[in-house]
């Protein structure tokens, strides 16, 4: 038996019936995510029924698995990818540099991942930027995107100015909400 020591994320999947004359909502799975420590859930979408859920954690246990940055930097923000069944974590990555950073919002666009959020950290993941550097403000927006296997990056920027800016919302025009 697997005991927690710390605070967990429930990820729920319900999937909606075809017909609204059927009886309620149909529970596809549960399950949890998270490591020994403050961990926290603020994006989850779905697309071809595989799960994605964005957020951040100061669990230095928190799951990789095919990750683009394995280690905790220190408050991180995470990205993680289920099977559609739920059964498998297909890919679980930190993503931060060594101060604050947040994942607020995600969307998926033929398997790609693109991821928003705020950082305080001056050494960020950059790549391929707009903004390489911080603006230097308490907090700066970042958007980055990652390949379908979640273990490359494909373009990473700062966005923002010297004062705090955040970001909560990153629409998609295919990915489903959950």
């Amino acid at each position: 038996m697997k005991i927690f020591s710390g605070p967990i994320i429930a990820i729920v999947v319900i999937a909606f019936p075809a017909s609204f004359a059927s009886a309620g909502l149909i529970l596809d799975y549960s399950t949890y995510l998270g490591g020994n420590s403050y961990d926290e859930s603020y994006g989850i979408v779905s697309q071809n029924g595989e799960v994605y859920v964005i957020g951040k954690t100061a669990s230095k246990s928190f799951p990789t698995v095919n990750s683009y940055q394995s280690s905790y930097a220190g408050a991180d923000a995470f990205i993680s990818k289920f099977s559609s069944l739920g059964s498998q974590l297909l890919y679980s990555t930190f993503w931060g540099g060594t101060y604050y950073d947040n994942g607020r919002a995600i969307a998926v666009e033929d398997g790609e991942v693109y991821a928003t959020g705020w950082t305080s950290s001056t050494d960020f993941p950059i790549l391929n930027s707009y903004q390489s550097s911080s603006a230097g403000g308490l907090h700066d927006v970042y958007v980055s995107k990652f390949s379908s296997t979640g273990s490359q990056l494909l373009f990473s920027t700062y966005l923002g100015g010297g004062a705090t800016t955040k970001a909560t919302l990153l629409p998609s025009k295919t990915a489903r909400s959950i």
